[in-house]
């Protein structure tokens, strides 16, 4: 990670020591009227920095560049930097640079915004970490309320707001948005206007074929920044792991390391299917024990709290990076094994029908109840018109970034909003995450790919068909083995077709109702009776309870721990917010 900050504004004593941020990690250069402080060390494996105060670069994230091995990047990026011969669309993956000569910064950052950089606008610092702003801070922040019941109600945030007022995420799109830092040099990538995407019209037979080509360069290019090493894949029985594996198998001479996860009666039909994948692609795979947090003690359970806290650097995206100790570094360097570096299907959806959309024209309100926010979104702040008041600033601040109609909301319109904004955004904190522990990947989180798999949106069909036949197309043995659908990709069964197709049909609204009805009816059963009586007897929990609803008073926090996913983000959420009070105010 890195703090960049007016040399008028540094202290000595301003960086307060974390796991993520020690002291003894942290090499400093003075660069005109800027400090760079840069962090190596256990937890910032992907952390590469080379040069003097004069002329140099720093690195941080996992790039690829020229196919060239990714322990030549940085030097051959700085040297095209310095020579005038930078070549932007080259650059691929998660990463953010900072160069120098001269006294002047150019800060380059992924053209998705993968890896975050962050602005503490009162101090005029910027960081790789939230964290690190926040708790380095000279004054405490104010509480963003309508972040905060984004929060609540999506589980993550879009755009450039954060949970506190005074620090905003830069967005790569628009870097000088932010005045004050207009003499840093900001890289400017050129997008494709959504009106400009040309999509596929030569049949569906071509449209696999212009996909398979765009995905093998892409992974011909992993195969050439990893020569001669060795990386890892977490595999389930899903579509997007296969898809990876599938690729890897065809286009990266070293076989993969894989590892599945293995939580006591959670993970049995997964692994199962793992299994059998793992043999036929003639490898092993490591089962990696955990426990469910509810069988913890309160000492270890704030423990691994307090890890997923620190290790996301309090970037949640609902699930993702909250209560639970798959999401520990720990935990991520144990899947590792012999691995030097890691993959990651999160984002494969975009090559499927995952959410059912089929034909459908959506209006905002239909669309967001359905895309954006979750069962008990409305209980979560509280009122009907909260949730209206929360609907309409998330429009605001997606029609900032996306220029489609969100009154006729469709397939591609919604893919378009989930591969460029939702996932780099929000599940995008993973790559940062798990940065730490080695270099990582997100090939479906790439903007080249996210456009042409777009461009796929006439031919995706029922369900996951498209992305089935690119698996099969791709390697034929792996597409054999079953799924926890209880059908292999190379055959969809016909139920699983029709089910898919009749999900197509009918109103949003009805669809909601009944899955919140059919909900609400676990309140009456044996497993939420425990839930709630842990929040009550756990005292990490509890006071994780206690603080969420000093900040949000109007939710109804209960309620939230009906459904697995608001379960998990509401109770990091009230931990976050407690172990970070002596920094927020209400």
């Amino acid at each position: 990670m890195f703090l960049l900050s007016k040399l008028s504004e540094n202290k000595a004593n301003l960086i307060r020591e974390s796991t993520e941020s020690k002291i003894s990690d942290c090499k400093g250069y003075d660069i005109g009227e800027w400090n760079l402080k840069v962090f190596e060390g256990v937890r910032n494996k992907s952390v590469y920095q080379t040069g003097n105060k004069d002329q140099g670069g720093v690195l941080i994230g996992t790039p690829m560049y020229k196919n060239l091995p990714l322990n030549h990047i940085l030097n051959q990026l700085l040297t095209d930097f310095l020579t005038g011969k930078l070549e932007l669309d080259q650059l691929k993956g998660n990463y953010i640079f900072i160069l120098w000569r001269d006294e002047k910064i150019t800060i380059l950052n992924d053209k998705l915004g993968e890896q975050s950089i962050f602005h503490n606008e009162i101090s005029s610092s910027i960081s790789s970490s939230f964290l690190l702003l926040l708790r380095n801070s000279n004054h405490k922040f104010k509480i963003n309320q309508n972040a905060l019941q984004e929060k609540l109600s999506t589980g993550f945030n879009l755009g450039s707001e954060t949970l506190v007022n005074g620090i905003r995420k830069i967005l790569p799109n628009n870097p000088l948005e932010f005045p004050v830092l207009n003499n840093i040099n900001w890289a400017k990538h050129e997008y494709k206007k959504i009106d400009e995407i040309r999509l596929h019209d030569k049949g569906r037979d071509q449209s696999l074929n212009d996909q398979a080509n765009q995905l093998g360069g892409y992974f011909t290019q992993i195969n050439n920044t990893f020569k001669d090493q060795i990386g890892d894949l977490g595999l389930s029985s899903g579509f997007d792991c296969r898809l990876i594996l599938s690729l890897a198998d065809k286009h990266i001479d070293n076989k993969l390391h894989l590892h599945s996860h293995n939580t006591k009666g959670v993970h049995d039909t997964e692994i199962k299917y793992a299994k059998e994948i793992a043999e036929l692609y003639r490898t092993q795979i490591d089962l990696i024990p955990t426990e469910r947090l509810e069988k913890y003690e309160d000492k270890r359970l704030e423990e691994i709290l307090t890890e997923n806290l620190n290790f996301f650097d309090g970037i949640s995206a609902r699930h993702l990076g909250a209560y639970s100790e798959t999401y520990t570094f720990d935990y991520k360097k144990s899947t590792l094994g012999n691995s030097e570096y890691s993959l990651n299907g999160l984002g494969g959806e975009i090559y499927r029908d995952s959410y059912f959309t089929g034909s459908k024209k959506m209006n905002w309100n239909d669309w967001v109840n359905r895309y954006i926010f979750l069962p008990f979104s409305e209980e979560s702040v509280g009122s009907p018109q909260q949730l209206n008041n929360t609907s309409d600033y998330i429009r605001s601040k997606l029609e900032k970034q996306l220029d489609v109609d969100f009154d006729k909301m469709d397939m591609f319109s919604t893919h378009a909003y989930y591969g460029l904004i939702k996932m780099p955004q929000c599940n995008g904190s993973v790559a940062s995450a798990y940065g730490k522990a080695s270099p990582f990947l997100m090939p479906f989180i790439e903007y080249d790919n996210v456009i042409e798999a777009l461009k796929a949106t006439p031919y995706l069909g029922i369900g996951g068909q498209y992305q089935a036949e690119l698996i099969t197309r791709t390697a034929p043995a792996l597409a054999k083995v079953g799924s926890h659908y209880g059908f292999s990709f190379d055959s969809l069964s016909t139920k699983y077709l029709v089910w898919s197709k009749l999900k197509t049909l009918g109103s949003v609204k009805r669809r909601n109702k009944l899955v919140k009805n059919q909900l609400i009816k676990r309140m009456n059963s044996s497993s939420y009776s425990e839930i709630i009586n842990m929040i009550r007897e756990k005292k990490v929990l509890n006071k994780a309870k206690e603080v969420l609803l000093d900040y949000s008073p109007h939710t109804d926090f209960d309620k939230m721990l009906i459904e697995s996913t608001q379960r998990r983000y509401i109770i990091y959420l009230g931990f976050m917010l407690k172990e970070l009070s002596d920094y927020i105010e209400k």
